[in-house]
């Protein structure tokens, strides 16, 4: 509608070969006022709002963008990075490594937590699974729970903490990933990080 009426106000101005100041200031006010007011998109609080990302709390469902699994934020660190349950493994992500996902109730069977953290790297979040001061037959099965919840997270390298103490355990260990088809190699961990007391995993492609 306002399209048309300018279109018939610039056609009457053409029409005419000499206007009268009146008519000119008359002619320029319709225009004016057919014109649409411009929208002072800065001060519109729900854009504002929609472009500010909620921050993370605890209990949010997120995804875990290097491996695409869900898991639930329980605790802010310090530093600024969550500690997350992905599964059975419980991961320290810093806030670009994840993406949260809108919130549902689900009922589900809780799940024997396996003590698992962070170790930063160049390659995204990886786990460590600490068994130290574990009986033998509780130490193997959370290793086989562990290793499978990182293989479901298509994880390429774990470390797991076995201490050295009698070698019952960390020999435990050594057969098991002997064992284990998915295993590429293993490994005593560097000095630094834990030496003959902690096991580095990497897994096939």
């Amino acid at each position: 509608m306002a399209l048309s009426e300018s279109d018939q106000i610039l056609k009457n101005l053409h029409s005419k070969s000499q206007l009268k100041p009146h008519e000119i200031i008359e002619a320029k006010a319709k225009l004016k006022k057919l014109a649409p007011e411009k929208v002072d998109l800065s001060k519109n609080k729900v854009l504002q709002k929609a472009k500010k990302k909620r921050a993370p709390k605890v209990g949010d469902d997120i995804v875990v963008l290097s491996y695409g699994q869900r898991g639930t934020l329980t605790n802010q660190l310090k530093d600024g990075r969550w500690e997350a349950q992905v599964g059975l493994i419980k991961m320290t992500l810093e806030e670009k490594e994840f993406d949260l996902v809108q919130a549902q109730q689900e009922k589900q069977v809780k799940k024997k937590q396996v003590n698992v953290v962070k170790r930063t790297s160049g390659r995204g979040p990886q786990a460590r699974l600490d068994l130290r001061g574990k009986r033998y037959e509780e130490a193997m099965n959370e290793l086989d729970a562990f290793i499978d919840q990182a293989l479901l997270n298509n994880m390429a390298q774990v470390d797991i903490i076995h201490g050295i103490g009698t070698g019952v355990i960390r020999e435990g260990v050594t057969k098991y990933l002997q064992r284990n088809k998915h295993v590429k190699s293993f490994g005593y961990a560097p000095q630094n990080a834990g030496g003959s007391g902690a096991t580095i995993v990497t897994f096939k492609g």
